[in-house]
Formats: structure tokens, sequence, C-alpha cells
């Protein structure tokens, strides 16, 4: 292995973040304690977008 190759095994070893899967039963015990709201995509939490014009006004 060169010098490249082994700088980005180190930097992609640095950029890993654990992400917590979730399954169904968790996902709809979960509180984050904040008003957002998530969707749960492929095990993992996904932040809702807030709509615009009149969709933001849509319950």
């Amino acid at each position: 292995m060169n010098c490249g190759q082994n700088r980005n095994l180190v930097m992609a070893r640095a950029m890993a973040v654990a992400v917590q899967r979730f399954k169904l039963d968790e996902y709809l015990k979960y509180d984050d304690g904040a008003d957002g709201r998530y969707e749960l995509v492929d095990g993992g939490l996904e932040p809702k977008r807030l709509g615009t014009g009149k969709h933001s006004q849509a319950t």
C-alpha cells in the first residue's frame, strides 16, 4: 500500500460514523425530546422536510 492509499484508508476510517438502525417498533417509540418529525428509511431516521408556502399550513 502506498502513502496515498494509506492516507485515504485513514481518512475513511476517521469519517465513519456509527448509525443507529431502528426496527419499526423502536421507531414508533422513539422520542428525541425535540419537535422534529422523522421518516424511517432503510432502518435509519431521516428528518422530514418542512413544507413551503401553502403546503406548510396543511396538517
